[in-house]
């Protein structure tokens, strides 16, 4: 029931909400420059497959991981998702960037070994490789030259 509801409040999110300044051409900057592109969030994941498809973003993003029902316990802030998406993309943490807009998400990038990319100023400095203001067309060139060492 609990599930049920969150779901439905997500979904108006997607279908009323506007995509947060600069990430659909992120998106697409970062796919068409050869970067694999994928998505990871505490929604479910039919959510965030229709926000992919309002945006257009389908055939941009390469894997999503989220919440998979109610049967999905640990969510951002536990890393189990980023695990999870780097085990699927047969990579290791260190090759992977993720980019991301809150504290609690940016402790779960550092817990899975991933170095994260803290944008809209709310991510302190020790949580983040780097942190950036928003994701204009400006920081999509720094991303797309964006070296994980």
């Amino acid at each position: 029931m609990l599930e049920r509801q969150l779901s439905a409040y997500e979904a108006e999110a997607v279908a009323f909400g506007a995509a947060t300044e600069g990430v659909v051409d992120a998106a697409r900057t970062l796919n068409s420059s050869g970067h694999s592109v994928t998505a990871v969030g505490n929604q479910s994941m039919r959510t965030i497959r229709s926000f992919l498809a309002v945006h257009d973003l389908l055939d941009t993003v390469r894997r999503v991981s989220g919440r998979v029902g109610a049967r999905t316990t640990r969510l951002l802030p536990d890393p189990f998702l980023l695990n999870q998406m780097v085990e699927a993309l047969g990579t290791v943490p260190e090759r992977c960037l993720f980019i991301c807009a809150t504290a609690a998400d940016a402790e779960a990038g550092r817990d899975a070994g991933i170095p994260v990319l803290g944008y809209g100023g709310t991510i302190p400095r020790k949580l983040a490789a780097a942190t950036i203001e928003s994701l204009s067309e400006l920081v999509v060139d720094e991303l797309i030259n964006w070296q994980v060492r």
